[in-house]
């Protein structure tokens, strides 16, 4: 989502809402749209845009990442100074690691 506010991040709301028809067909989306147009006067646009992206690639000579040894060893993915260490973590967890640093 882009132009945002800053309240966006810090002000929160608890929304309640009650149907008056049946809507077990409606998307949710399609209804919290509706409630924040309504209540909020929020408006929804939706555009497709050029993003900068990175490939997760395998090197030639294929992955250097190893099966765990230990599976009861909790997943943990972190470091510093330009490099990335992680233990007992699958590929989302490295993924998330990866986009967090580079964002």
């Amino acid at each position: 989502m882009f132009g945002l506010l800053r309240w966006v991040d810090s002000d929160m709301f608890s929304i309640e809402a009650k149907a008056e028809t049946d809507i077990t067909q409606v998307p949710t989306s399609v209804l919290l749209q509706s409630i924040l147009e309504d209540r909020f006067q929020l408006k929804v646009h939706h555009e497709t845009r050029q993003l900068p992206a990175y490939h997760l690639v395998v090197a030639k000579n294929g992955p250097k990442l190893q099966p765990p040894k230990q599976s009861d060893v909790t997943p943990w993915v972190g470091g510093g100074g330009g490099r990335i260490r992680a233990t007992n973590a699958n590929l989302g967890q490295l993924s998330l690691i990866l986009r967090a640093r580079l964002a």
